[in-house]
């Protein structure tokens, strides 16, 4: 893991003092005030002057302005159709102007089932020379989650794409630049979708790539990532790569990422690209998701390189890229499904085809034996690790996917060469039987959901793939110091996640853990489980009803951790979503500290804020985390589960968050009636101060357990969340626990934020 670690220079504190004046300056005329950005010069080697050689060179970042567009940005929730959002519409609106830039707002509605939705995107563009040149698309999100000031998600990628529309602006070019800030992020990538639809063919065939900006530079230091939709190569994505390495020695992996603004573009057969951190910052999506949260310098290093890739594609004398662009990857546009891919049972057209950025066409509808209407739609797929495209039949019945059959023979594919690319991906046949025409083989894949039947036919064969599911594998048990509980997996995996354990869980509570228990049940299922009784699958460990026994006499509630490997881990040891496992695992042990003495903690905390009864559904944080579960741990309920995590959830590039993953809120709704949405131009309005929805108006106890351990320790002012997160700082026990974690590779306690003095 890495160490969490930041330390600030002279420089940057001089930085900070400036950005504070420059902010003082923007805050007193309002985000629709004078832009406070100088625009390069023609001296030195700014944007406009030139090299010793005479070819214009990149002005160097500043991080000043980078830090002021956070703090102006963050300053309130900009949910869509907010009067925050018409805020930050504007400020984008004045600085790309004064960047010379060409600025169009591009208002947007969609009418669904509770209510109407509605933002602005805003497109900033500088023409070239040609009608028919290039076109380069950088694109953002400015919307947030209700009642997040949203800086890390994503006021960061926002700062990212206004410094780099500034250095682009004067640089000579034979391309055409478009930068398109999305709203509708949070409401189903309406606005990312509404400006695709708008698109004419012509510009869709320009359009060499979308470089979409996602939130980078939390102070945990995630790496950044590459993301396309099925995790295979771009070519704006290898651009950025081979200008990582160069300035900064850096390795961006491509990895998954369904469901997000790319989709939209590869939906309609343009080339995307995202650029974002693996997985999301402790505090984003919650009212603590301030500019404090966001190191500028990291976020510097992005502008950098994205700077870099497309001076390189808008130099005079660069040839077209448009050909090579949408050839690169796939001609057809096909998807590529690989062994990590999740299963889509259960999934909506409209959800899968968010998934996969590419669009099913409808070739039979028919009407099943009970009644239900089932629809088959066709994609173009490769499978098995060829570089061939398959057609691939999924039948939808009452709307949701539960049958995949793929046309391999009539691809020319033999039953035998079928068999072996199988086997090449997941072993020998698992069962065998023979049927009327030959042996059928079937394989199982449990960690995804998917089993294959090989069926020969009398003038071919069939390949048909359904839901599968398993029951929980234990894979192995071990004491809280780490000693195994019987036979080891052979699993790596499971000693990463042990060691993680160690460094959350102090050695002191052996005697209130029985045992961690390394398990899974496929990806998308149960993340962590909290069991009483050290109880798991029904079957007692050893020593498991003697230390109950003696812990029920002092008193005391013995626990169980119970940890599914992969949806921790990939098969190759990577993080799938390393904050989503460290806040799970805190949750865990908040319940078991919360059952402890739950007159001095659990119940002080719910009679001073109110109980989850009473709140209600405590937005995004108790869905991530379980609160409710939690709540049933402390009271001594039974079986806890710590994570749920819905359909499909750990397959998409973990990331996360933060990225989002494919269970993400935007995977759920994303092209969910896309076909509503209308262009409305200047109609639509914003009522006189429309305000963004309120957040739960306090964090659930896991929650604000959570985030006294992972955030820094909030000031005196009174804030939202603040007082809730100060309520733990009043044990000395929990105090001392804090600085243990801060201490161990989560982070360290000489953590200083970005713009600390």
């Amino acid at each position: 893991m890495r160490r969490f670690h930041r330390t600030e220079s002279g420089a940057g504190l001089g930085a900070v003092c400036l950005g504070a004046a420059l902010l003082t300056a923007a805050l007193l005329g309002g985000c629709a005030g004078p832009s406070t950005r100088v625009l390069p010069r023609a001296q030195g080697n700014g944007a406009d002057g030139p090299s010793q050689e005479g070819t214009p060179v990149l002005e160097a970042v500043n991080p000043f302005y980078l830090q002021e567009s956070l703090e102006i940005l963050s300053k309130a929730p900009r949910v869509s159709g907010s009067s925050d959002e018409e805020e930050a519409v504007r400020y984008l609106e004045r600085l790309l102007g004064d960047y010379g830039y060409t600025v169009e707002r591009q208002p947007f509605r969609y009418d669904q089932e509770d209510g109407q939705v509605s933002g602005i995107n805003v497109e900033a563009a500088r023409k070239a020379p040609s009608d028919d040149a290039d076109i380069l698309m950088i694109g953002v999100y400015h919307d947030t989650a209700a009642g997040s000031p949203g800086a890390g998600d994503n006021a960061s990628g926002v700062a990212v794409f206004l410094e780099t529309a500034r250095l682009l602006a004067k640089l000579p070019t034979d391309t055409e630049l478009r930068f398109v800030s999305f709203s509708g992020h949070e409401e189903g990538l309406l606005g990312a979708r509404s400006y695709v639809s708008q698109l004419t063919k012509r510009e869709k065939e320009r359009i060499i790539g979308l470089i979409q900006l996602e939130p980078v530079g939390h102070v945990s230091d995630p790496p950044v990532v590459l993301g396309s939709v099925d995790g295979g190569p771009v070519l704006a994505g290898d651009k950025l790569k081979e200008a990582a390495f160069q300035l900064l020695g850096e390795d961006w992996e491509y990895a998954e990422r369904p469901g997000g603004e790319i989709s939209a573009f590869v939906q309609a057969e343009i080339p995307a690209v995202s650029v974002g951190q693996a997985w999301d910052g402790w505090e984003q999506g919650t009212p603590l998701d301030l500019a404090e949260t966001v190191d500028v310098e990291e976020a510097a290093q992005v502008v950098d390189v994205v700077c870099r890739t497309a001076a390189e594609a808008m130099g005079e004398d660069s040839p077209s890229m448009k050909a090579k662009s949408h050839s690169y990857h796939d001609l057809d546009y096909s998807y590529v499904q690989k062994k990590d891919t999740p299963s889509w049972f259960g999934m909506t057209i409209d959800q899968i085809q968010a998934q996969t950025g590419r669009t099913g066409a409808l070739v039979g509808e028919h009407t099943s034996n009970d009644g239900q209407p089932v629809e088959k739609y066709q994609f173009r797929m490769k499978w098995f690790g060829v570089d061939q495209l398959i057609l691939s039949n999924y039948y939808f019945t009452g709307g949701k996917l539960d049958m995949i059959s793929l046309e391999a023979a009539e691809a020319g594919i033999g039953f035998e060469e079928m068999k072996g690319r199988i086997e090449a991906v997941y072993g020998q046949a698992a069962g065998s039987n023979e049927g009327p025409n030959g042996t059928e083989y079937d394989w199982a894949d449990p960690v995804r959901g998917k089993f294959f039947a090989l069926i020969p036919e009398h003038d071919g064969y069939a390949l048909e793939i359904r839901e599968y599911s398993t029951d929980r594998v234990q894979l192995e048990q071990r004491t809280l110091s780490g000693a195994l509980i019987g036979a080891s997996s052979g699993d790596g995996r499971c000693g990463t996640l042990m060691e993680l354990v160690k460094d959350l869980i102090p050695g002191e509570m052996a005697g209130q853990i029985s045992a961690v228990t390394f398990y899974t049940d496929g990806l998308g299922k149960s993340r962590t489980e909290l069991l009483p009784g050290g109880q798991i699958s029904g079957t007692e460990h050893d020593g498991g009803e003697d230390q109950e026994g003696a812990a029920s006499e002092a008193g005391a509630q013995v626990w169980e951790l119970a940890i599914d490997v992969e949806d921790a881990l990939t098969e190759d040891g990577s993080w799938r979503d390393q904050t989503r496992t460290v806040k799970d695992l805190l949750g865990l042990y908040g319940a078991i500290v919360g059952s402890q003495d739950p007159e001095a903690l659990r119940t002080a905390y719910d009679a001073r804020f109110g109980t989850e009864e009473g709140r209600g559904a405590a937005g995004a944080g108790e869905a991530e985390t379980g609160g409710d579960s939690a709540a049933a741990a402390e009271a001594g309920r039974g079986t806890v589960s710590g994570a749920e995590t819905g359909e499909g959830d750990a397959g998409a590039g973990d990331t996360g968050a933060g990225a989002p993953g494919a269970g993400s809120p935007e995977a759920g709704t994303a092209g969910a009636g896309a076909s509503g949405v209308q262009n409305v131009g200047e109609q639509i309005g914003l009522a006189p101060g429309a305000a963004a929805a309120a957040y739960a108006e306090h964090p659930d106890y896991i929650t604000a357990f959570q985030l006294f351990v992972l955030t820094e320790e909030p000031d005196q002012e009174p804030g939202e969340w603040k007082e809730e997160i100060r309520f733990f700082y009043g044990s000395e026990q929990l105090r001392a626990y804090r600085s243990w974690v801060r201490q161990n590779n989560i982070m360290q306690m000489e953590v200083s934020y970005a713009g600390e003095d």
